[in-house]
């Protein structure tokens, strides 16, 4: 007897982003389905990875756990060049977070990788709010029309990023607290500053394999839901998971660079599975093991 899944069909569809420059851009979302459910709708982009990279050091990957990537170069776009070259990466993610430079050195520092590479480029500011208004609008502003993924906007400094990706033809990251209605009220005061929906990302922020996953994806799974099956326009958006600095802080991951590894590519394909469109990640090696589960699972699926 073969087993035949229930279909069921929803009346909403996650809007479809583009990301980066011309023929190298990147589609995430636009699925009508929920993950993996190939048998109940159209999935047209699978959940897609980025690799994370420091904009100020690298020092806390280049140590002996990294392996065959321990001999990383120190500069910024030499590193992405290399992912590039070594890994065939599709997205980069530059991280600010801790970044004990100048507002203009950290622009600066971006610009020279975003015109190093032609790959869509997530830009995660530094988090605190008065410094990423005035530092993500510098970037816009200077790669206009990159199709860059900025972030972290948040209700306390929207409004600046907002308008310089709308200016400048940007995307942004909309990041809240784990909390679906607090997602839902950022993304409608987005839209009122004039952005599209198909601009924005949701960043319901994400915790590492253990105490707090759960939770996290049980708010992904609920916004997904709340597009899906509810129509919930102002939910429709893709959803993207930050997780490398998370996982890699645990002190599981900082024991043993096998369980680490583990630990942060476990985390990823739960969040996948919840919902999760795009998945930041640290790890060279997560990257590698993760992009392989992924694709064995989508030539499985087109084998049937």
């Amino acid at each position: 007897m073969v087993y035949q899944p229930a279909i069921d069909i929803y009346s909403g569809k996650i809007e479809e982003v583009i990301l980066g420059p011309g023929g190298n851009s990147v589609r995430i979302g636009g699925e009508d389905t929920l993950p993996f459910h190939s048998f109940e709708g159209v999935l047209p982009n699978p959940p897609k990875l980025a690799l994370e990279i420091c904009i100020t050091k690298q020092a806390d990957w280049t140590e002996e756990k990294a392996g065959d990537f321990s001999n990383l170069p120190s500069e910024p776009a030499d590193l992405a060049k290399k992912y590039i070259e070594e890994l065939g990466i599709e997205i980069i993610a530059l991280q600010f977070a801790g970044a004990a430079i100048s507002i203009d050195e950290m622009a600066k520092r971006a610009i020279k990788v975003i015109k190093a590479v032609d790959i869509p480029i997530i830009i995660y500011g530094t988090g605190v709010s008065e410094q990423d208004q005035i530092l993500l609008p510098q970037i816009a502003a200077t790669c206009a029309g990159k199709g860059l993924l900025l972030g972290p906007a948040k209700k306390e400094n929207y409004r600046e990023i907002a308008a310089a990706c709308v200016a400048y033809d940007q995307r942004v990251i909309a990041q809240t607290p784990l909390d679906v209605n607090a997602a839902k009220q950022l993304n409608i005061m987005l839209i009122k500053e004039g952005l599209a929906a198909d601009q924005i990302v949701i960043d319901p922020l994400s915790s590492a394999l253990g105490y707090g996953m759960e939770y996290t994806y049980s708010v992904m799974e609920r916004i997904k839901l709340a597009a899906l099956v509810h129509n919930d326009k102002m939910m429709q958006m893709p959803i993207i998971a930050n997780i490398g600095a998370e996982c890699w802080k645990t002190k599981e991951a900082k024991e043993d660079i096998t369980q680490g590894v583990l630990w942060e590519g476990i985390t990823a394909l739960c969040f996948i599975l919840a919902g999760a469109n795009i998945v930041l990640l640290k790890s060279p090696h997560t990257y590698k093991l993760t992009q392989q589960i992924l694709s064995k699972h989508l030539t499985d699926v087109e084998a049937n």
